[in-house]
């Protein structure tokens, strides 16, 4: 199960970034192409290390360059990019948490897979929708929306604070 854990989330970084490089490319932006090929380089190497920091900062970089593609270039690349690089993300640190035991039950991992899975298949649908269908929303409703999405971070803040 270990293996399969680190084969996804490495395969996870190698597809992510690897998508951001063949975007980059294709449209002849050499410099942020090997830029985007090095990073994830570097995020396969550190999956192989100890610092567990190292997972959170790649999906931090992935999703900048991915923000950069999706303005410039393509959206539905980056959306795709990102997904994956969450995948990665959550895989490793799922393996990582699952490190100092000697027998993980099989029901656990499969279970956290078949979530993810859900989880990633309703990404790409509502990022889908979200790329077709036009939305234009007042000043208002912008900021109504910004304030419900303040206040859903404040509670979660305050819940992991008291758990």
């Amino acid at each position: 199960m270990r293996r399969l854990l680190w084969g996804i989330a490495r395969a996870g970084w190698l597809l992510s970034y690897g998508a951001l490089s063949l975007l980059l490319v294709i449209h002849g932006e050499w410099p942020w192409a090997t830029l985007a090929g090095a990073l994830g380089a570097v995020s396969l190497l550190t999956s192989y290390g100890r610092w567990s920091w190292f997972v959170s900062l790649d999906l931090c970089v992935l999703l900048a360059l991915a923000g950069f593609v999706g303005i410039t270039l393509s959206a539905w690349g980056a959306l795709l990019s990102v997904v994956l690089g969450l995948i990665a993300w959550d895989v490793e640190l799922f393996a990582r948490r699952l490190e100092p035991f000697a027998e993980i039950p099989r029901v656990i991992v499969c279970t956290h897979l078949r979530r993810l899975g859900l989880i990633a298949l309703v990404s790409i649908a509502l990022g889908a929708v979200a790329l077709t269908v036009p939305i234009s929303l007042s000043f208002g409703w912008a900021l109504l929306v910004a304030f419900g999405f303040l206040m859903a971070f404040l509670l979660l803040l305050r819940q992991a604070l008291q758990g």
